[in-house]
């Protein structure tokens, strides 16, 4: 099969390319081309470094707040819910992001939500997933008391206080793996064809029950730091794989989120005088783990937003065997300093961040709320990372999910010298993306020997407007000689 259109490589433009056996065997033949999509974009699948694959999958299930414009709309949906729900059932929001929310931009409260849903149980998940807020139901049903993190009067429960609710409702097996096989939908409509997945044992429980066939998806594991070394004793190492899926590694959170204001920094919020935000593991802990991972042979993912936070990463990769040859990374890095970022280069660690986070850095946005406006204004340095000479990998976190909305953003950055080109906004969701995941020999380009992994677009972006890029849809995915129209 040979293929024509608007096709950039990860390299170069081409003017077609021929496809034998799934695989990439020729560029710029001289053969008739059997699809020609005129001037439309082609570019080979996007590869999304950092995501919640099956939460993203097993949320889409319940009610979405995200695009709600007022707290009244989000009260109200709860509202209708109650209605329709049988008392005592659960009723579950995802993605609800009080800084939207030109009424009133405050966090919802137990109170609020006894109001709309007196009878039912409410747990209410912040876009971030670092903060959740739950109703005086949930309180009685689990018996939660005053403690870390949990605020039992307002209902607003942060980082690890989340996780007997969260593990709960993730007990059902098959509804996590229907949540896998939706998720799947979800990459093919994107162009995604590999994910980042940081997961429990009881997540890898669902992706057993699917067959390799019904998983079209590249999965590569990060396992939570916590069942690390139980999973490492009992031989789940890198490199281990079943049903088309591969483990890399050890995911790790040193801090929480902005939006959550428990990302760790060394100045206080701005908007929260007395809080720092929080370090969840120490350097001494942290050096533990790196150990672990070294010597185990995995990749570790260490979330950092905050400076602090991104402080205690480093100077604890200083650590490793030189060269990074495990390709260890940072999640997030958005509050890099200069040194930081030049640290970071010189240890060749992997930055993987996520673009769509720019969503809340323009002016008037949550991160100035939270920071200021000169602190709010230098996180995300895509520029100064790329000049430097530190692999900058691309993902989503699902907030929300979809690469062409992050390249939009990476193109449009608020702050004027941290703006990419187009050009290297793709290579950064797919090249850059699959070298981060150990992927980079067969997916990522469009080039001799590469897996035939390939999107086409409906317009040419290259030449388009970059105001209008997160606008644009993906039509088709081939993969092999396998056409699916979207």
């Amino acid at each position: 099969m040979i293929i024509k259109g608007k096709i950039f490589s990860g390299d170069e433009f081409i003017e077609n390319l021929k496809i034998v056996g799934g695989k990439i065997v020729g560029l710029n033949v001289s053969e008739e081309s059997d699809l020609d999509f005129g001037e439309r974009t082609v570019l080979p699948a996007f590869i999304d470094a950092h995501a919640h694959f099956t939460d993203m999958g097993f949320r889409s299930f319940w009610l979405n707040a995200f695009n709600l414009k007022r707290k009244k709309d989000f009260l109200d949906l709860i509202a209708r819910a109650a209605q329709v729900t049988p008392k005592g059932d659960w009723i579950l929001i995802a993605g609800f992001d009080e800084t939207r929310w030109t009424d009133d931009p405050t966090y919802p409260t137990r109170k609020e939500l006894d109001e709309v849903a007196p009878d039912h149980l409410v747990y209410a998940r912040r876009i971030c997933g670092h903060m959740a807020v739950i109703n005086s139901r949930v309180i009685r049903f689990f018996n939660i008391q005053k403690g870390r993190n949990i605020d039992i009067e307002r209902g607003i429960l942060r980082e690890e206080a989340m996780k007997q609710i969260e593990s709960y409702l993730k007990s059902n097996i098959e509804k996590l793996a229907q949540g896998i096989l939706k998720a799947q939908e979800m990459c093919l409509k994107e162009g995604v064809i590999a994910i980042s997945e940081f997961l429990s044992p009881r997540t890898l429980m669902a992706l057993r029950l699917l067959s390799e066939e019904r998983l079209m998806v590249n999965l590569c594991l990060y396992f939570y730091y916590e069942y690390a070394k139980m999973l490492i004793d009992l031989g789940f190492w890198k490199g281990w794989k079943f049903n088309g899926v591969i483990l890399n590694g050890i995911k790790i959170f040193l801090d929480g989120s902005i939006g959550a204001r428990t990302a760790a920094f060394y100045d206080a919020y701005k908007d929260d005088p007395r809080n720092k935000g929080q370090l969840l593991i120490d350097e001494s802990n942290l050096l533990e783990i790196i150990k672990l991972a070294e010597r185990a042979k995995m990749q570790l993912a260490i979330h950092a937003i905050g400076d602090r936070a991104i402080d205690v990463a480093l100077n604890a990769l200083k650590n490793i065997s030189k060269g990074n040859p495990l390709r260890h990374r940072i999640e997030h890095f958005e509050a890099a300093t200069d040194d930081q970022i030049k640290t970071a280069a010189k240890l060749n660690i992997i930055l993987s961040m996520q673009p769509n986070f720019l969503q809340w850095q323009i002016p008037g946005g949550m991160y100035e709320r939270r920071l200021g406006k000169e602190r709010a204004k230098m996180l995300n340095r895509f520029r100064t990372i790329i000049n430097s000479g530190a692999i900058a990998a691309f993902g989503s976190d699902s907030m929300p999910f979809g690469p062409m909305y992050g390249v939009y953003w990476a193109v449009n950055h608020p702050n004027e010298n941290e703006k990419i080109n187009l050009i290297d906004a793709v290579r950064c969701y797919t090249y850059n993306s699959a070298y981060a995941l150990f992927l980079e020999k067969r997916l990522g380009k469009i080039a001799r020997g590469f897996e035939a992994k390939i999107i086409v677009l409906d317009r040419d972006i290259f030449s388009e407007d970059f105001s209008k890029l997160k606008e644009s849809k993906v039509i088709a995915f081939i993969s092999g000689e396998k056409i699916i129209n979207l």
